[in-house]
């Protein structure tokens, strides 16, 4: 990572700070199943009616609470993948493949099968490995979509098994530039897994709003970014004003959603997954349906807030049915995977505390 930072391939600056700020985790294997879990099932319930307005979505499906009719399950009542749930357990792959993130295993990997609903980041990133033939540290292209976070939890794997603080900042960094190799991409990577470590150890009414919003402040540094009002902000200020104002306003989730955004721009994804953490983190049913059913990019932003309450509550997050009626695939047919890479990654965590 030093290596290409100073070379300048990674798009963003030497920083010193961000290492000790980070709180110790242990290892709980009912938070990391709900972690994990948490992630397929948001994807799921979300991704049958994702990019609609919450009006929209309303007036066709009336309240979500549980998984819509998938065509590609014979329209029953079931929970199936889209590219979140699919990268997500591919980085765990990878991580429980080699014992740590090899960043060219995890580029093969991505670009070894169809990803379902792939963005256009990532599509240009496999047009660069794939076709162009540029190495995994170069495929990358500047964007600030959310395609890098929406993966970026099961690296907390990798905290649990070896607590070094600083190979764990430069996973969260490496992985996000393998695709989205932007400053505020990593900056949202950072800031996210800094809120799951402390969501992980049971810390939630701890959260301070400067502390998990640092990383920006460090790497976003005196670069704008467009926000949806069209005005110029820097990152830092913006979320932290517009996260403040709200929770003090107690805006609903749709409110805040239709003031803000919810798109898969990040500038609007990461403020409404930190709001919707903060607004309903003591009802994690609560704040999973309000991402499913009241932002625009809801398969996402679920599966980050779906992350993010499992990490809290473990598998007690979800509705039972949730988890009995997900099938459990990464790809069109592998029925049970995420529950057999969840067993793995249990075990691969407790070998070490053996």
């Amino acid at each position: 990572l030093s290596w290409l930072v100073r070379k300048g391939i990674v798009n963003m600056p030497e920083v010193k700070m961000l290492y000790d700020g980070l709180p110790e985790i242990s290892v709980d294997l009912e938070r990391l199943k709900g972690m994990l879990l948490g992630i397929a099932i948001g994807d799921a319930l979300g991704n049958t009616s994702e990019s609609l307005t919450p009006t929209e979505r309303r007036r066709i499906y009336g309240w979500i609470d549980g998984y819509l009719p998938n065509e590609n399950a014979g329209n029953e009542r079931v929970g199936l993948p889209s590219d979140d749930t699919q990268l997500s357990f591919d980085t765990l792959k990878v991580i429980l493949r080699n014992g740590y993130l090899d960043l060219e295993d995890l580029a093969f990997t991505f670009a070894g099968h169809e990803i379902f609903g792939i963005g256009s980041t990532v599509k240009d990133f496999l047009r660069n490995y794939k076709e162009f033939g540029l190495p995994w540290y170069r495929a990358g292209v500047r964007s600030a979509g959310n395609g890098a976070l929406m993966r970026i939890s099961p690296l907390i794997t990798l905290y649990m098994k070896n607590r070094n603080r600083e190979e764990f900042w430069a996973d969260v960094i490496l992985d996000t530039m393998l695709t989205h190799n932007d400053e505020l991409a990593i900056s949202s990577s950072l800031a996210f897994v800094k809120l799951l470590v402390y969501l992980f150890n049971g810390e939630d009414r701890k959260l301070d709003l400067r502390d998990i919003l640092e990383p920006f402040s460090a790497i976003t540094l005196n670069i704008k970014y467009i926000a949806p009002s069209k005005t110029e902000v820097y990152p830092y200020e913006y979320i932290e004003d517009v996260i403040s104002s709200s929770l003090k306003a107690d805006l609903k989730v749709q409110e805040f959603s239709e003031r803000f955004g919810s798109s898969g721009y990040l500038l609007e994804t990461f403020p409404a997954v930190l709001y919707i953490i903060l607004k309903h983190r003591e009802d994690p049913v609560e704040a999973i349906l309000q991402a499913v059913n009241n932002t625009y990019d809801n398969d996402t932003i679920a599966s980050i807030v779906g992350g993010a309450m499992g990490a809290l509550y473990g598998t007690k997050a979800f509705k039972s049915e949730w988890i009995s009626n997900l099938k459990g695939r990464i790809r069109e047919n592998d029925d049970g995977t995420v529950f057999k890479l969840i067993e793995s990654t249990e075990k691969f965590l407790l070998e070490k505390e053996q």
